[in-house]
């Protein structure tokens, strides 16, 4: 007896019949840095690196709505961080790999594979013999014999201008992006800021473990012995690491970049109060290139080019409160804060991520606590909002 049914039924009972697809619960998938967008898509951070293999197969896997946890894997350095798949997503124009800015911001500490706590003995460390020194020294070396694509030296001072001297160091090569959207670049190199960069350290200490395959696990109690096999083995293999064709330099760079242009974005949130503040009109007003003499060695910022006012701006990490020290009205939470000469500084800027609130004090009658965590001010604050 035959039964007949419909072209649909038909292809409904051969589905029944088929095995159940098993959809794997992680995959693998390799990459080589993660990119903000700071043109167009200020939410998106890209994901280089990742194969049209692996990007098809991401695309499938959402487009079934499969919960598959996607294992990225950094082909330099071999750290895996972990994410939903729903966290993943792709542009529709070109297929790009992205994740959203809140997730990467929440998850930075997980990009830094390793024990932080032993980054921050190296760029604190006060001895004789730092990381700090060896790594300038060791940039010396590298690039002091080498030149750009136009025959400029790759090591020295750059003078621009009068306003934009530089200190000695790596010039020519991956320079500072700066000012107003980013849309200024500098001679002065990104590279001249992983002495004090405690994420560009654990990126480097993840990359000794690796290639020498030693773990850093209680590596922090036996500092002293660990910090001279640790120069030794970056001074070796300076090229390889820290030369022009390391294939390190572009997650290094990322990294340090990350942190760097904060105190940019800030900076110019700055000078657009302080415009606003002393009416100044353009010209008005003189910005310090990355890398100057002024800021390195002076503190200068910027100078009110009328009043002859010099500004330091720093982060405004929380609310000005009152202080509790007795002697002292103000307590101002900040980063990375030190006292300045107030022969060079005459005054002194917080300013918040997005500017929408500061404080300036003349640069007098203060001290710095919690490692440059808080400033604590005697006198009342010139500006407040």
């Amino acid at each position: 007896m035959k039964i007949l049914v419909t072209e649909n039924q038909y292809f409904k009972l051969i589905l029944e019949q088929q095995t159940e697809i098993d959809f794997p619960d992680e995959i693998v998938v390799g990459f080589t840095n993660f990119k903000p967008d700071t043109n167009h898509q200020r939410t998106f951070v890209y994901i280089n690196g990742v194969t049209p293999e692996d990007k098809k197969t991401i695309k499938e896997l959402k487009d079934g709505g499969e919960n598959v946890v996607v294992k990225l894997k950094n082909t330099s350095t071999n750290e895996v961080i972990d994410f939903s798949i729903n966290e993943i997503n792709l542009t529709k124009s070109s297929g790009a790999l992205y994740i959203t800015m809140d997730k990467y911001l929440t998850t930075k500490d997980a990009l830094i594979s390793g024990d932080r706590s032993l980054s921050y003995l190296f760029k604190y460390d006060k001895s004789e013999n730092t990381y700090q020194k060896t790594l300038r020294k060791l940039l010396q070396t590298i690039y002091s014999t080498k030149t750009d694509i136009n025959g400029e030296p790759m090591y020295g001072e750059s003078v621009k201008d009068e306003n934009c001297k530089t200190n000695r160091g790596v010039i020519n090569y991956r320079g500072v992006k700066y000012g107003a959207d980013f849309s200024l670049v500098s001679d002065w190199s990104i590279l001249n800021y992983f002495d004090t960069n405690s994420e560009v350290i654990s990126r480097l200490l993840d990359i000794y473990s690796v290639k020498t395959k030693k773990s850093l696990e209680g590596e922090k109690d036996n500092f002293e012995d660990f910090k001279v096999r640790f120069l030794n083995w970056l001074v070796a293999n300076g090229e390889e690491i820290l030369g022009p064709k390391s294939i390190f330099l572009d997650g290094l760079q990322e990294l340090n970049w990350n942190t760097l242009k904060t105190g940019i974005t800030n900076e110019q949130n700055g000078i657009n109060v302080i415009k606003q503040i002393h009416d100044i009109e353009e010209g008005g007003l003189t910005e310090y290139c990355p890398g100057s003499v002024q800021d390195t060695r002076y503190g200068r910022d910027l100078k009110v080019n009328d009043e002859n006012l010099y500004y330091q701006i720093k982060p405004l990490k929380g609310n000005v409160k009152f202080s509790t020290v007795e002697g002292f009205k103000y307590a101002v939470p900040t980063s990375s804060m030190k006292k300045y000469n107030p022969n060079y500084v005459d005054r002194i800027m917080f300013i918040n991520d997005d500017g929408s609130k500061y404080v300036i004090f003349e640069n007098k009658d203060y001290e710095v606590v919690d490692k440059g965590r808080l400033t604590i001010f005697k006198n009342e604050p010139l500006y407040i909002a």
